[in-house]
């Protein structure tokens, strides 16, 4: 949604582009001539041209010079037949009948050159009032020897011009010939020399980032060479305008407003809609300007980016003749209409239309400006920027997501500028925006010190390099690295902080945000150098900081580094990295024992917890209660509570442990904690007491108590399995019957099984309905499978949709799978649940495509629809034999950012034997830290030699 530029009221995003179709405009040709703006000498000139047309007369010629005798002709000349006519110009505004009987009468009685015998009286009058024409025909009765022709007024001329064009050009201009004559005649005479003639191009083939669009940021799947436009309200002011010009009337408008916040784009936008014929054209400088009368046709727009060029270039003569020429431009009826368009940054526009001093030396470019100034507003409100971040348009949702303090266009025009920044970076400065860049894909979130970056500049050093620094390099490196971008921030700047902070800072750095997000993709692969972990332990701004580094050192292999930062980070107070590399030591299956003892001594209570439960498990009761009790000491943790319960419990103190249980119960998060402990006491074989602590787990809350304990004993002991979920129904667990279904289902009893799924549907349990499917397909029943999912939806249970085509998929009634798959999208819902049910309807069809042959379009959709999509499809290309399509999808989402996609790359190219090629994949989701990486890179390098 965004605001509309009349009312401002909500309106599609995808309805704010230009309409395909142009507006009809009346726009007709030229009426009259202006015959009566010419100087006298030029109507003489232009009757002597248009006599030699219209009469087809030949020695045609201007009779005698100014102040001479000339009986009051001006113009004779001799005809094809050999006789001679008179021609007498008379410029007026109205033309009376004495003025008509004293030129007859002139003719008549005095003395007319070259014996003519014929007289045409030519006035700039637009027409011919009756008395002069019936006088006329009175002479010709009287005077049968002469000839007397209608008064030619400036309505037949024009007329008659309209088939002249080579006259009308010679005498008003080739740009009003264009706008008065025929189309016809216009053909062979106007066209080749309006291509050279007028200046700029038809606005139909402009180019917008030659005009000074800015060029916007990339984003996957964005399509157009500019994003979608949002209009505001002040667009609702250009488009008066422009409708003004499209009207014919010229105007003038300057939109202004700080750097980047959309005013050329602005001006783009609202002159997409003039009408078919215009053209644009912009003037680098004030003298193209002045050298333009003539060449500027009508229909014109004057694109004046950044006025002040030509304005305020500092000469204010020039200045000024430039004003009083694009003022004429304006008023001139015959040229226009024109549209001026311009922009200015508010200081430029404060200077140009400064009041009068005691000498106004700038009133005509004053004169100029004021009254035609549009605001631009720096920033887009909340209510623009909410619409933008559900946008079709991936660099509005991009823009709408990330643009800080509403800076919207800022944003999507300082991107590419960061970027060419950080490209055309000396080898220094390049190598500090790449420790900005790791640190914070690394470890997001954290702070950026001069310290920090200083540091990792001079570590990426050699020695030579470093000796030969000057002392202010680090300075010198921001300076270039933070001056502003179109009106964005630089592309690593200075943070300033807000004067009503009360809280101090080492001082800080900001790198671009849309920086940060092109680099974090584009090295998402590379895994920092050695030097980089060491300025991460000794500079890293707080302990929190070093514990996000740890994670990423242990993800990347680097477990040396993420011990010295871990450390580190202890020794400042914060043990959280010890208690990460003892969670990561236990999923290696290492002895996490070291570190989580060295956690505990920095003060983790969550250390002291997992290591009381481990010393209780090697029996080391006395211990496993002291850290027990000291992590009661310090947080009540209910988790230590029920530890400390078992080790009582062990000791035979069982009403104490029963005690701390219950208080364990009570606090949020206990009853899972309960519940966990009769799951080790049920593998311990004190059955007993886990079902006990299992009852009062539920009771306390916990609805999943008996399920747990259950699944303790499925696969080793059905009788109990069983035994639990009665007991569960007996207190009342409305999961019970459903889990007892499943449990039946495990063992391969599938009459139970169903008979308990009939029992839980028929008690309220929907997903009994989506069991009973399942097991009911697995005896072969799919009509009763299928009409169980049915009955599932039918009770407002869209998400069985899924299971439905995934039935029709199993039963192989693909055309029917991919009828249903297509019906449902289209019906699909925006909301979250709405989202997660289509994604799952996107993946039915992809499978459906792709075991179809119709590889290309499901290629397609699982493009448009995400990676996970994307995936799928790799998938099946890799079911289905086809190595080389699957590895083209995941070598496409890893050059999108998606590093998790190169484990399954790894997985294609070590079924199609490409060995080298699986190993380099691993190992770059290794340097990406994709969780998983290393183990997988270990199980692959154990199965190659295996192999071997």
């Amino acid at each position: 949604m965004a605001w509309d530029a009349e009312g401002y009221q909500p309106v599609e995003l995808d309805d704010l582009a230009v309409p395909g179709h142009q507006p009809v405009v009346a726009d007709p040709k030229i009426a009259l001539l202006p015959l009566r703006d010419l100087l006298w000498e030029n109507f003489e000139r232009l009757l002597l041209d248009f006599a030699q047309a219209e009469d087809d007369v030949a020695e045609a010629r201007r009779y005698g010079v100014a102040g001479q005798a000339q009986a009051g002709i001006d113009v004779a000349g001799r005809s094809s037949n050999g006789r001679w006519y008179a021609y007498q110009a008379k410029k007026v505004d109205r033309l009376t009948e004495s003025d008509v009987r004293a030129a007859l009468d002139a003719f008549v009685e005095g003395r007319r050159p070259f014996g003519a015998s014929r007289l045409v009286i030519a006035t700039t009058s637009e027409g011919t009032r009756t008395q002069a024409s019936d006088l006329i025909h009175s002479y010709r009765s009287a005077h049968p020897s002469l000839s007397f022709e209608l008064v030619w007024d400036a309505q037949y001329i024009s007329n008659r011009l309209r088939r002249l064009p080579r006259i009308v050009g010679r005498y008003f201009g080739d740009h009003v010939a264009w706008r008065f004559c025929d189309a016809d005649v216009l053909a062979g005479y106007m066209a080749p020399q309006r291509q050279t003639a007028l200046l700029g191009t038809e606005l139909a083939g402009a180019d917008p980032f030659a005009l000074g669009v800015h060029e916007a940021i990339e984003a996957y799947g964005a399509a157009g060479a500019l994003p979608a436009y949002v209009r505001r309200p002040f667009d609702a002011e250009l488009a008066e305008v422009v409708r003004r010009a499209c009207a014919g009337k010229s105007a003038v408008a300057v939109l202004v407003g700080d750097s980047s916040t959309g005013k050329t784009r602005a001006c783009w936008e609202a002159v997409c809609a003039l009408p078919v014929g215009w053209r644009v054209w912009q003037p680098a400088r004030g003298a193209e300007i002045l050298n333009a009368p003539g060449r500027i046709g009508p229909r014109t727009v004057l694109w004046l980016d950044e006025i002040k060029r030509l304005l305020l270039s500092g000469d204010h003569a020039a200045d000024e003749r430039v004003a009083v020429a694009l003022g004429g431009l304006i008023g001139d009826r015959i040229a226009g209409p024109v549209l001026v368009l311009g922009t200015a940054w508010h200081e430029d526009w404060i200077e140009m239309t400064r009041p009068p001093g005691r000498e106004d030396e700038y009133k005509q470019r004053r004169m100029l400006l004021v009254g035609r100034r549009i605001v631009v507003p720096e920033i887009f409100e909340e209510k623009e920027i909410g619409p933008l971040r559900t946008s079709n348009d991936a660099r509005l949702a991009e823009a709408g997501e990330h643009a800080e303090g509403g800076h919207v266009t800022q944003y999507l025009a300082g991107g590419p500028a960061q970027l060419e920044r950080y490209e055309n970076a000396p080898p220094l400065a390049r190598a500090v925006l790449d420790a900005a860049a790791d640190a914070r894909r690394l470890a997001p979130g954290i702070r950026l010190t001069e310290q920090f970056l200083a540091a990792a500049g001079d570590a990426s050093l050699t020695s030579l390099q470093r000796d030969l620094l000057p002392d202010d390099w680090f300075a010198a490196v921001i300076a270039y690295t933070g001056a502003p971008c179109r009106g964005a921030r630089g592309a690593l700047g200075r943070v300033r902080p807000s004067l009503l902070t009360d809280v101090e800072h080492e001082p800080e750095l900001r790198l671009a945000d849309y920086l940060e997000q092109k680099l974090s993709r584009e090295r998402a692969t590379l895994c920092p150098a050695d030097w980089f972990w060491t300025v991460a332990e000794r500079f890293a701004a707080t302990a929190g900081d070093r514990v996000a580094f740890v994670s990423a050192a242990l993800t990347r292999g680097r477990l040396a580094a993420a011990e010295r930062l871990a450390d580190r980070a202890a020794a400042l107070g914060d043990p959280r990295g010890l208690e990460r590399l003892g969670a990561h030591a236990e999923e290696q299956g290492l002895d996490a024992l070291p570190y989580f003892e060295r956690a505990a001594r920095a003060g983790s209570e969550l250390a002291m917890v997992k290591l009381g439960f481990r010393y209780e498990d090697r029996g080391r009761l006395d211990e496993a209660e002291q850290m027990f009790r000291a992590a009661l000491s310090s947080s009540e943790k209910y988790d230590a509570k029920v530890g400390l319960g078992s080790v009582l419990w062990a000791r035979g103190e069982h009403e104490a442990a029963i005690d701390l249980y219950e208080e364990a119960l009570s606090d949020d998060g206990g009853p899972r904690a309960v519940e966990y402990q009769a799951r080790e006491l049920a593998s311990r074989g004190d059955h007993e007491l886990a079902l006990e602590l299992t009852c009062r787990s539920f009771a306390a809350g916990n609805s999943e108590a008996f399920t747990g304990l259950a699944w303790c004993y499925v696969g080793s002991d059905h009788e109990r399995a069983v035994q639990v979920l009665r007991q569960a129904l007996l207190a009342g667990d409305r999961n019970a019957l459903r889990e007892l279904a499943i449990v039946h289902e495990h063992s391969g009893d599938l009459r139970l099984a169903e008979k308990f799924g009939e029992l839980a549907a028929r008690y309220g349990d929907i997903s009994g309905l989506c069991l009973l499917s399942r097991i009911r397909g697995r005896r072969g029943d799919l009509a009763s499978a299928r009409g169980a999912l049915w009955q599932a939806y039918n009770t407002g249970q869209e998400w069985v949709l899924l299971e439905i085509g995934e039935l029709h998929e199993r039963m192989g009634d693909l055309k029917r799978a991919e009828r249903f798959y297509r019906r449902r999208l289209r019906q699909t819902n925006s909301s979250a649940s709405g989202h997660s049910l289509a994604d799952g309807l996107v993946r039915g069809l992809i499978r459906v495509l792709a075991r179809t042959g119709r590889f290309a379009e499901a290629e397609q959709l699982a493009v448009r629809s995400g990676s996970c999509a994307t995936e799928l499809l790799a998938s099946l290309c890799t079911e289905s034999g086809n190595y080389a399509d699957a590895s083209r999808l995941l070598d496409d989402l890893v050059g999108r950012g998606y590093s998790r996609a190169l484990l399954q790359l790894a997985r294609v190219q070590q079924s199609a034997g490409d060995l080298s090629g699986a190993e380099q994949s691993l190992r770059r989701a290794c340097d990406a830290g994709v969780s998983g990486a290393l183990r997988q890179r270990e199980k692959f390098r154990e199965e190659v030699a295996g192999g071997c």
